[in-house]
């Protein structure tokens, strides 16, 4: 947790993890194996047929770019000194970036009271 402007805020990591893993155009995809088994007669000849399929889920895939982000952003906020200043006009344009994108986000979360 830290105070920023006389508030203390929290990072929301389950937040963090739907973010991260969250993309339009990733969709979860089912690997699909089969196995068929042929018994034969002596001679042969096909006597029956079995088959066996099983499905398994992908594992999700995070995504690099907004993980560099993130940790760059949280960087930026928990490296500024905010008791310099009293308000986020007074702040870097960094530290303005991270606040306002990690809070839109809902990443950087304030402590209700």
């Amino acid at each position: 947790m830290i105070e920023i402007f006389g508030e203390v805020y929290y990072i929301d990591f389950e937040i963090i993890d739907k973010f991260l893993i969250s993309d339009p155009h990733f969709k979860q995809r089912m690997v699909v194996e089969t196995q068929v088994t042929k018994i034969l007669d002596e001679k042969g000849k096909l006597i029956s047929t079995t088959e066996i399929s099983s499905e398994t889920q992908k594992p999700s895939e995070i995504n690099g770019v907004r993980f560099e982000l993130i940790r760059a952003f949280i960087d930026d906020i928990s490296s500024a000194n905010t008791e310099e200043g009293d308000k986020l006009a007074d702040m870097t344009v960094g530290f303005k970036l991270a606040f306002n994108t990690l809070t839109a986000y809902q990443i950087l979360k304030p402590i209700a009271d």
